[in-house]
């Protein structure tokens, strides 16, 4: 799960970026969004704190959109990327205990549910 949260964020990261024209004449370039660099974003430069990672995401216009849709249902995106993303460390930090994310539970995410 872990690696899939970084491979999910990628994805988002890219296919929803809203690259405007005036972006293009100026030849922008996303920051990187593989998975080794969202990795050292979230683990090392904001500690694992999706808060101040959202606020960095926000001040790249391109991915304003994708802020907005991780913002939904009440922050129901970034609450699923927690839990992806840091799978790992909740298993390691929940040893001895039945508090394991599942693949079934993620997809019962709100984030999921847009059948409004």
């Amino acid at each position: 799960l872990h690696a899939l949260g970084f491979v999910f964020l990628g994805v988002l990261l890219t296919s929803l970026a809203d690259i405007s024209p005036a972006m293009n004449a100026l030849k922008y370039k996303l920051p990187p969004t593989d998975e080794d660099s969202l990795q050292r974003l979230l683990g090392e430069i904001f500690e694992g704190d999706l808060d101040e990672f959202r606020d960095y995401c926000m001040e790249e216009d391109a991915w304003e959109k994708v802020v907005e849709l991780l913002d939904e249902e009440d922050g129901a995106g970034w609450d699923l990327l927690n839990d992806l993303c840091f799978a790992r460390e909740r298993v390691r930090d929940s040893r001895g205990t039945v508090d394991v994310s599942t693949a079934k539970r993620l997809l019962e995410s709100p984030f999921f549910d847009r059948r409004k």
